[in-house]
């Protein structure tokens, strides 16, 4: 299965320091999770502090936590959607006429 998973950074993380120390865990996590051969896209989301990654052959339900680990799960406010194509969904209307 297909996701969309965006990223936001908690408001609270505001100091210098912990900028610097969450700048140095994100990039190594984007690092990781770019690596792991299940992203089909990523970017930033301006003007927010966050991002998104479009994941691919999620099949198992601890897979999202795996591939972002703990920087992004302790750090930002996760959103993840599954992601149904529109080829998918128009055959799913025919196959399921509105009965009336």
């Amino acid at each position: 299965m297909k996701f969309l998973v965006q990223f936001e950074v908690f408001e609270s993380i505001t100091a210098p320091t912990d900028i610097a120390r969450l700048r140095e865990a994100t990039a190594r996590a984007i690092s990781r999770v770019m690596a792991s051969g299940k992203v089909e896209s990523a970017g930033a989301l301006l003007p927010k502090r966050g991002g998104y990654f479009v994941l691919k052959e999620i099949d198992k339900e601890d897979d999202l936590i795996n591939i972002l680990g703990a920087e992004f799960l302790d750090n930002c406010r996760i959103q993840a959607n599954p992601i149904l194509s529109l080829e998918a969904l128009g055959k799913w209307f025919r196959e399921n006429p509105v009965r009336t």
